[in-house]
């Protein structure tokens, strides 16, 4: 991010620090919640298809 960071506009979010900031915090919040959220069935575990395309093909 920091090396591009000309290349985003930075309307709502102002830095990639501040970026990474609520990154951490969204994280620590998920984090905090899952294990009753498991309980409560609002975090399912799934899986994505197998593919059929080779490794490195897209």
């Amino acid at each position: 991010m920091q090396a591009n960071q000309n290349q985003f506009v930075w309307r709502d979010i102002q830095s990639p620090e501040q970026l990474g900031e609520i990154r951490m915090a969204a994280m620590q919040k998920f984090l905090e919640d899952f294990p009753s959220g498991l309980q409560e069935e609002r975090y399912l575990t799934h899986e994505l298809p197998d593919s059929t395309l080779p490794n490195r093909s897209i």
